[in-house]
């Protein structure tokens, strides 16, 4: 079985690999073009939206969630996280706390 949690920003640029969702939902694939609006909009969330009581680690969303791309020293997960690594620092952030514009 392919190991997906092994991506590069490469390969993800045309990368539809969340085709389906738990709730059986086609997404679009993402590109460097999507907007954040489409992405909320793709993972059922609304700007502002309050986030769960607890932000997963990042072991915790790379061994529990689905990532859905990856790309520019980030990782979107299907819950609505987003990992981000520089190569010296790293944080998780809730993608519906990002600013629109």
């Amino acid at each position: 079985m392919e190991n997906k949690n092994t991506f590069t920003a490469e390969t993800a640029l045309e990368m539809p690999v969340a085709t389906t969702t738990a709730a059986s939902v086609e997404l679009q694939p993402i590109t460097d073009k999507t907007t954040l609006g489409a992405l909320l909009k793709m993972l059922d969330h609304t700007p502002g939206q309050r986030k769960p009581d607890k932000t997963p680690t990042p072991k915790k969303l790379r061994t529990t969630v689905e990532p859905l791309a990856n790309m520019h020293d980030c990782v979107l997960y299907r819950n609505g996280f987003v990992y981000y690594n520089n190569g010296c620092n790293h944080t998780v952030l809730w993608l519906p706390y990002c600013r629109l514009g």
